[in-house]
């Protein structure tokens, strides 16, 4: 081992410190003396403090030289005496500089035994490490004077300086190559006596482990998919604000800003603001009406709410019930004349008599005859102005005709609004709307009822937008509710569960809250259906299972934070305290595109400084980092929809700073229903690993259990003849 032969810093270090603060920095000659002679007159005194001590402990710069030269002698397995440290020393042109013989002498004459060496070593580490704390925080404090630098950058570096403190007194710049070849030769050594065995933290599903070799320390690991594996609408459909107005989805897109209505697990309606918003491009959609005249076209993987559950369209026929509101208490703050509210009464009762101009959505006057929608203020009325018109509009016909559905369509949402159900039908030529009762029910009860599918069409290749509702993970679309982690989560529980390995891992959902993710883990763990679990219809025997998979995590130690938009600098700080206090060994972050960045200027550059901050992160904690992120979707104009590494979202960096890539891929939900080798795809989901920096590519298939959310080994089939061979007589004999 060599040491660096130049002046160290320390003291000149010490100096400038006791100009900014006017005192000496903590010290103690006498005992680096008596370390010093201890390692003259006794070679276990300086096995045992070169093992404590790194070279910069000692507060005088000869003291340092001179404890280097007896290191370099003990590593080489020369004697450490008096002479020949000298020698050591005049050969590197030191030994004036310490004093001379004279000096080295006088160390040795101090020590009567060595006996304590130990002790007194560990006394100047501390001294040591004092003098790095002020060292580093003066460093900090004279930038906090700066009126250039940003307080949360500081603040995560003087964070970053104290946690390498307390791992080590010492952090070298530079590693000699002979250190760093110990150290392999040692890391290998330690590979081969797993004889086979995994060497990184398992992600629980063996051929993955096989491919991986577990997830290993300080990696990268990043997991991505499309989002919501396609479940999109079309591009025209209405949704409602929380101000009344009704905006198509794709202007949604565009303003990158909502507050809509989604539905919780009490069946009762919120404002929400969405988290994100997906541009999904063109796929075929399905117009599904139901028997009230409600329509709403998505694609056949777009779950629908049913009394079994939250079920993609491709499962539904004509004939099954889907969850539509029976109120949509929504008003919005315009005031209008009387007169206006009667004449747009009169011209949707009787278009043949009113021939008045009216104002329209932007106050122009138009004329009223062959009305074919609703004027945009119609929809922010406040609640006393919509409920004059509902009232003139019922007080005279218990039905009315119109000639156009739109118009139809939007009038039984406003009597929607009053908790109205109303019927839409075609006849003659026509639309009718026939107010059926009121759908209202008591205060805090559901504000849902089921409508029964009459029709099922295609409508061709259309653009499509979907919507990331946090929570809830639905909103209300064209007057139907419609929906919007299992792979990454089951990897961590995985982790925490080992019976070979566990280890502490820490999950930081931006997307889903904190209760959902356990339940997620419970009814996954416990095999029961998920949406059963939601919607408050267990069995009393799944219920029990629920109860036995929450005494098996009891023991686990998954810690779950879901902090929403939670940044760069806050995720490491809790990351650091977590390792320091619990001693996580996994991180798991869901997911990367919802994390908030330093730079706001441009997004992709926002993402590179994520991804590069997580790299650095799990570098920093020398544990495995996993990071869902979301593909974009060029994988949805090839043919088999396989992603691939160019279709990382939004930053190319997230590619070159992870260490391992792995997209999950199902080919049933896009309707391809064998793969190439003629084997069924349903139930089965594909982990591509397309990047691995420290071993091969490949593709692993699972099982997915889509009722549990779950992943497992997937159970080949072994056929009958292939449990026997042949030998060289031609029998047959077991394998």
């Amino acid at each position: 081992m060599q040491y660096e032969a130049s002046r160290p810093q320390g003291p000149v270090l010490v100096q400038n410190l006791k100009d900014y603060s006017g005192r000496v920095p903590p010290q103690a000659l006498d005992i680096e003396q008596y370390v010093l002679g201890a390692m003259l007159i006794d070679s276990e005194a300086v096995n045992i403090a070169s093992a404590i001590l790194p070279p910069d402990s000692f507060y005088l710069p000869k003291h340092t030289r001179i404890y280097q030269a007896i290191c370099e002698l003990f590593e080489k397995g020369q004697p450490t005496d008096l002479i020949t440290v000298s020698e050591q020393l005049k050969k590197s042109r030191h030994l004036d500089v310490v004093g001379g013989l004279p000096y080295l002498d006088e160390l040795t004459e101090r020590v009567a035994t060595s006996a304590n060496t130990e002790h007194h070593a560990r006394i100047l580490g501390q001294k040591a490490l004092l003098r790095k704390l002020i060292e580093t925080m003066s460093k900090r404090i004279t930038e906090a004077y700066d009126p250039a630098t940003d307080a949360f950058e500081l603040l995560d570096q003087a964070e970053t300086d104290l946690f390498s403190i307390s791992e080590s007194q010492v952090r070298r710049s530079a590693k000699n190559l002979t250190d760093i070849v110990r150290d392999t030769i040692q890391h290998l050594q330690n590979i081969t006596e797993h004889d086979g065995k995994l060497t990184g933290i398992t992600s629980g599903f063996s051929e993955l482990d096989e491919l991986t070799g577990g997830w290993q320390d300080s990696d990268l690991v990043i997991i991505a998919g499309r989002p919501s594996m396609g479940k999109c609408v079309d591009a025209d459909t209405p949704i409602l604000q929380s101000d009344g107005s009704l905006v198509r989805i794709a202007d949604l897109y565009e303003r990158q800003h909502a507050r809509l209505l989604t539905l919780g697990a009490d069946h009762r309606f919120s404002i929400t603001t969405p988290s994100a918003y997906v541009d999904d491009g063109l796929k075929p959609v399905y117009r599904v009406t139901t028997r009230l005249g409600r329509t709403v076209s998505t694609t056949l993987t777009h779950p629908f709410l049913t009394p079994r559950g939250w079920q993609p369209l491709g499962e539904l026929v004509t004939g099954c019930s889907i969850a539509v509101p029976s109120e949509l208490p929504v008003f919005g703050m315009k005031t209008v004349p009387d007169a206006h509210i009667s004449q747009l009464v009169a011209s949707i009762l009787h278009p043949d008599r009113v021939m008045r101009p009216m104002a329209d959505a932007r106050g122009q006057l138009v004329k009223s005859r062959g009305l074919q929608k609703l004027p945009g203020w119609t929809f922010t009325l406040d609640h006393d102005c919509l409920k004059s018109f509902v009232d003139q509009l019922l007080a005279i016909k218990r039905s009315f005709r119109v000639s156009s559905r739109q118009l139809a369509r939007q009038l039984a949402h406003l009597l929607l609004r009053f908790g109205i159900l109303a019927r839409v039908q075609h006849t003659a030529g026509d639309w009718t709307v026939t107010p059926m009762g009121t759908g209202r029910r008591e205060e805090g009860k559901e504000q849902i009822v089921y409508d029964e599918i009459t029709h099922i069409e295609a409508r061709g290749l259309r653009p499509v937008f979907d919507l990331t509702i946090d929570d809830t993970h639905n909103f209300v679309a064209s007057d139907v509710c419609v929906h919007n982690t299992a792979f990454a989560l089951a990897c961590a529980r995985n982790a925490a569960m080992s019976s070979d390995r566990p280890v502490s891992c820490a999950i930081f959902s931006m997307e889903m809250s904190a209760r959902q993710l356990a339940q997620r883990l419970l009814t996954s763990e416990a095999r029961v259906n998920a949406q059963a679990a939601r919607a408050g219809k267990l069995r009393q025997s799944e219920f029990d299972a629920v109860v036995r998979a929450a005494n098996a995590f009891a023991h686990t130690r998954i810690f779950i934070d879901d902090t929403a938009g939670l940044g760069v600098l806050e995720l490491r700080a809790k990351c650091r305290r977590l390792k320091s206090e619990h001693d996580i060994g996994l991180v798991l972050v869901d997911y990367l595109q919802l994390m908030q960045g330093r730079s706001k200027d441009n997004r992709e550059q926002e993402i590179a400084n994520i991804s590069r901050s997580l790299k650095g992160l799990a570098k920093e904690l020398d544990i495995p980092v996993i990071a869902l992120s979301q593909l974009n979707r060029n994988a949805e104009d090839r043919k088999d929809k396989r992603p691939q590494l160019s279709d990382l979202r939004e930053s190319g960096a997230i590619e070159q700073d992870a260490d391992v890539v792995a997209f999950i891929y199902r080919a049933s939900y896009y309707g391809i229903e064998f793969d190439k080798n003629k084997e069924p795809t349903e139930g089965v989901a594909e982990i591509i690993v397309g990047k691995h920096r420290n071993g091969p590519t490949g593709t692993v298939k699972l099982s997915f259990l889509k009722d549990y959310a779950r992943f497992e080994n997937l159970e080949r089939y072994r056929r009958p003849e292939d449990e026997f061979i042949t030998d060289s007589d031609e029998e047959q004999a077991p394998l």
